[in-house]
């Protein structure tokens, strides 16, 4: 799980300036390079992440700042995530990227037999721990893919 002074160093990389001639470039080559150097350090080891709401939240307030730095538009001018993403013409994507590297992640594993398809599987004998029980990636994706199948009929 990617921690809260991960996303820290995240920001202070990315408010140094790349060159002096950032201004001149298009906003689809803006936001290549952005996808290109900065989702990929910042959503490093995605995959095993079990998120919770805050992490969640501040993941999405991540990718709003990164968009909000990208185009110079400062928090005095009080838009809205909705008005930034428009800017960038751009939805929130932040989430379905680590959403859909967990799946494929996922996929992966449970196609072969293997220590880690047993421990995700649950299948592993012995004492039941005490306590809640923990959040699995495993049951976050079968309940999600069965309410995604529900609103879908």
């Amino acid at each position: 799980m990617m921690l809260e002074g991960e996303l820290l160093w995240e920001k202070r990389l990315s408010t140094r300036k790349v060159t002096s001639c950032e201004d001149h470039l298009s906003l689809h080559l803006k936001k290549r390079m952005v996808k290109a150097f900065v989702w990929t350090v910042a959503l490093y080891g995605s995959e095993t992440w079990t998120l919770q709401k805050e992490d969640i939240r501040r993941l999405e307030a991540f990718e709003i700042w990164i968009w909000r730095r990208m185009i110079k538009v400062p928090w005095t001018e009080h838009k809205t995530t909705e008005k930034i993403l428009q800017m960038v013409e751009t939805e929130g994507v932040i989430m379905d990227t680590v959403r859909s590297r967990q799946k494929r992640s996922l996929g992966h594993i449970l196609r072969h037999d293997s220590l880690l398809r047993i421990t995700l599987e649950g299948q592993i004998q012995g004492k039941k721990a005490y306590g809640r029980p923990r959040t699995m990636l495993l049951y976050w994706l079968l309940r999600r893919r069965k309410a995604i199948l529900v609103t879908k009929n």
